[in-house]
């Protein structure tokens, strides 16, 4: 055993392919290094000091490497790139059939890409401004609420924004709250209503505690597989069986209102209707709009707390973003 583990040691320092590239040692030698990092929320940090030390190219796995050149943005990232999703992307996080996320076969994903351009052109857009506006107004609320000298936590309101509106494009319920009864109907109602609460819903909580479980395990992905065949932990178990059940009421809901194209999940019934080789199963239909509300509303958070970090701390860059927000566009509408 020691002579095997020696041997691997042996061969990744010095007859690897990626030998030449500098980094860390052991880096080198194994990647749970950064799963541990991972696990405390520090890859980003990590990354970005290593590659200050060693350049834009550094190794960071025994067969990986991190690419700093933006560059190669376009041609590792780009809608034509050749590479393709990495081991994390494991099909199991989607059971019994993966949701476009997780599909790491091009020819697969570009079929099911294609049922899912309906949902993200211009028509559909239109469709979703008036349940976007209801939200951010909303928020604007939520600032007139506050009072003079307290404290303001816009990140944590960016990122209840970000689920509401996700929760209101994907599916919605049938539930009737006032908060936006100015613009939508009963049958167009909000799902989370945390912007209106101020509360975080428990699928945030569940997004949460499933990404960091899962998002720590992107460094030893070969595990993943063992891994979801492990016991849960009893409050991992009682999130989970949260989260199930919300989405899955929300979605036998949802399909009771049938294909109206008014969201999301509207237009990939009508994309079914329309084209019966695009028509998706019930199992693979909720598979999606999990997909969607957690990666737009997550991913969209972040984005957004990172974009207003700069503006909020430097007053010149927050008078320009002012100007450019509140001077009238050339066209009429948000989007």
């Amino acid at each position: 055993m020691k002579g095997c583990i020696c041997s691997i040691g042996i061969y990744r320092l010095y007859f690897n392919p990626l030998r030449k590239f500098p980094g860390y040692t052991f880096a080198a030698l194994t990647k749970w290094q950064s799963y541990w990092i991972a696990r405390r929320g520090g890859t980003h940090f990590h990354l970005h000091k290593a590659h200050e030390k060693f350049g834009d190219y550094i190794r960071v796995g025994p067969n990986e490497i991190s690419v700093a050149d933006p560059e190669y943005l376009p041609i590792i990232h780009g809608a034509r790139s050749k590479f393709p999703k990495g081991p994390w992307y494991f099909k199991n996080l989607n059971k019994p059939e993966p949701a476009l996320f997780s599909l790491r076969d091009f020819e697969e994903h570009r079929k099911r890409r294609r049922v899912w351009d309906t949902a993200s052109g211009t028509r559909a857009l239109q469709a979703y401004e008036p349940r976007i506006r209801a939200c951010m107004e909303g928020l604007l609320r939520q600032f007139d609420y506050a009072t003079s000298g307290q404290v303001f936590d816009f990140r944590k309101w960016i990122e209840l924004l970000a689920f509401d509106i996700m929760g209101q494009v994907s599916f919605v319920s049938l539930s009737f709250t006032p908060f936006v009864q100015h613009h939508l109907t009963r049958d167009e109602d909000v799902d989370f209503h945390m912007v209106e609460t101020g509360r975080k819903h428990r699928y945030v909580e569940f997004v949460h505690t499933t990404l960091k479980y899962v998002a720590s395990l992107a460094a030893i992905s070969w595990i993943m597989p063992i891994v979801f065949l492990m016991p849960l932990t009893p409050h991992v178990r009682e999130t989970t069986a949260q989260f199930v059940k919300f989405g899955h009421d929300s979605f036998l809901r949802r399909m009771k209102q049938g294909a109206k194209q008014s969201d999301v999940f509207g237009f990939l019934l009508k994309e079914g209707e329309n084209d019966p080789s695009a028509k998706m199963s019930d199992q693979l239909l909720e598979a999606e709009i999990r997909s969607i509300i957690v990666g737009g509303s997550d991913t969209t958070a972040v984005a957004m707390k990172w974009a207003s970090d700069d503006p909020l701390k430097a007053a010149l860059k927050l008078t320009s973003l002012k100007c450019r927000v509140l001077l009238p566009a050339p066209e009429q509408g948000m989007l």
